[in-house]
């Protein structure tokens, strides 16, 4: 029987000492067959967060690169793979997926939860798969626990609204929102795109873009070259979002790629129509509240399916349909609680 070995770790991931080559010759020593690499994954953080466990990001190409050459060097000797051990952050899935296609990786390790655990729960089906494995989850063997909001935060109340649009000092204007760091991720260069395109049809559009990340003065700047200051707000980011949210009327949302984002959830809450690229987890829909647009499709679409929902007169009280769906924390805390105590 062969010999094979596919969790080695280096010293990148700061638990591991030695050189990718010693592992190789220590390897063929023993008499190892298929050697294969698996570093703690990069994750492409939106935030200054530095692990202190894994590989970061800026090393990826290197490790890569370095295992290569030992594969080909010892072609004769040893099988060798490039692998990484991956862990599940919901919100990072998308980018990790088109990193490993990208970057031509052999293989991942997911972990052993299957084997060990009592109860195996998950914030979706997506989630599920990926640390369970899609059989688990079709046999109806992992609970699909949602990402739950403090509802009562985010629940539509009329008051709220008339304060928050008086605050933002657009009473009587279409306002149309946006929660999220300012990355390559979140688009927001086809947003403000989008933003003029509805402000040239009618003229009453404002905008107010909640964040803070690297591409803010950037888009600061395009907004001031294209002359709409005056309409669109760049607050940072604030306690209240929840009720901003309130005040809103359009929840533009075309983000490249995302899980499944809790701020979308939260806009459903605030009963607010959400524009959404095609690109995000269809999970994302629980209320007929949400819309879906081709990131293919030019700003000037984008535009004119957006004003059609502001024309729309809808109900805003979604909270019985967000409870229904599963997403109240209350629900969530009992249903946690029920499997601790059972």
């Amino acid at each position: 029987m062969n010999k094979n070995n596919y969790h080695t770790h280096t010293t990148r991931c700061y638990h591991a000492s030695g050189k990718d080559e010693e592992y190789v010759k220590a390897a063929i020593k023993a008499g190892i067959k298929e050697l294969g690499f698996s570093d703690h994954t990069p994750w492409h953080y939106d935030s200054s967060f530095k692990a202190t466990m894994r590989m970061p990001e800026n090393q990826l190409d290197g490790y890569i690169e370095s295992i290569l050459s030992l594969k080909e060097k010892y072609k004769d000797q040893i099988s060798i793979l490039v692998g990484l051990e991956c862990e599940y952050f919901e919100k990072y899935i998308p980018w990790l997926k088109q990193m490993l296609e990208d970057k031509k990786i052999h293989y991942i390790i997911r972990g052993f939860w299957p084997l060990i655990a009592d109860y195996m729960c998950a914030c979706s089906s997506e989630a599920g798969n990926w640390l369970f494995g899609r059989k688990n989850v079709e046999k109806g063997k992992v609970e699909i626990l949602k990402n739950g909001i403090i509802g009562t935060q985010y629940y539509y109340n009329k008051n709220t609204r008339n304060e928050y649009r008086e605050k933002l000092g657009w009473q009587n204007n279409l306002i149309v929102g946006h929660v999220g760091r300012f990355s390559e991720q979140k688009n927001h260069t086809f947003l403000i795109d989008v933003i003029a395109e509805m402000y040239k049809v009618n003229p009453s559009v404002r905008a107010v873009l909640f964040g803070i990340g690297d591409l803010k003065n950037d888009m600061e700047q395009k907004v001031e070259q294209l002359g709409l200051k005056s309409i669109i707000k760049f607050p940072g980011t604030s306690p209240e979002i929840n009720k901003y949210l309130q005040a809103m009327d359009l929840f533009l949302f075309p983000s490249l790629y995302e899980g499944l984002p809790v701020v979308g959830i939260e806009a459903q809450a605030a009963g607010i129509w959400v524009l959404a690229s095609d690109t995000i987890s269809p999970e994302l829909k629980i209320t007929d509240k949400v819309h879906w647009m081709s990131l293919s499709k030019p700003a000037s679409c984008w535009a004119e399916k957006g004003l059609e929902l502001l024309n729309q007169v809808s109900e805003r009280d979604t909270a019985l349909e967000i409870k229904e769906a599963g997403y109240d924390i209350e629900f969530t805390a009992k249903r946690l609680k029920d499997i601790y105590e059972s």
